[in-house]
């Protein structure tokens, strides 16, 4: 192996290294964002629930991971199915307004920390509800 093979080896060996330290790993499984949406709905339904919105489909649309910390973006579809308006939804239904009309769609995000155990839900956007750990 002559000098600059050598040399080029141990760049691309440093370079694999440092891209695979760089946070730019995988966050939690979709599994388990499924999980924990799945979760956070049963949470939600025992304070009341979303009875002003049917949820249809829920996907997950991106992942953003930085270090030990990381965003799921989800997009959640549902119905307008009342036919009143209560100003502010909590849980689940965050974000959805009679206004939109009946068939909507809404970005959601859930924040999570990773530990020596795997990934954990820390939070969702929702300001008003506060997720048990």
């Amino acid at each position: 192996m002559g000098r600059r093979t050598w040399w080029l080896s141990v760049l691309l060996l440093a370079g694999v290294f440092f891209a695979g330290c760089s946070g730019t790993g995988s966050g939690p499984s979709e599994k388990q964002v499924r999980d924990n949406w799945d979760g956070y709905v049963r949470y939600a339904e025992s304070l009341g629930g979303c009875p002003d919105v049917k949820i249809t489909d829920v996907k997950v649309v991106g992942t953003s991971v930085e270090g030990t910390s990381a965003e799921v973006i989800l997009q959640v579809s549902g119905d307008w199915i009342s036919k009143r308006d209560p100003g502010y939804l909590a849980g689940p239904c965050w974000k959805f307004s009679r206004s939109r009309g009946p068939k909507q769609t809404v970005e959601r995000r859930l924040a999570y920390k990773k530990f020596d155990t795997g990934w954990r839900l820390d939070r969702t956007d929702d300001p008003m509800v506060k997720y048990p750990r």
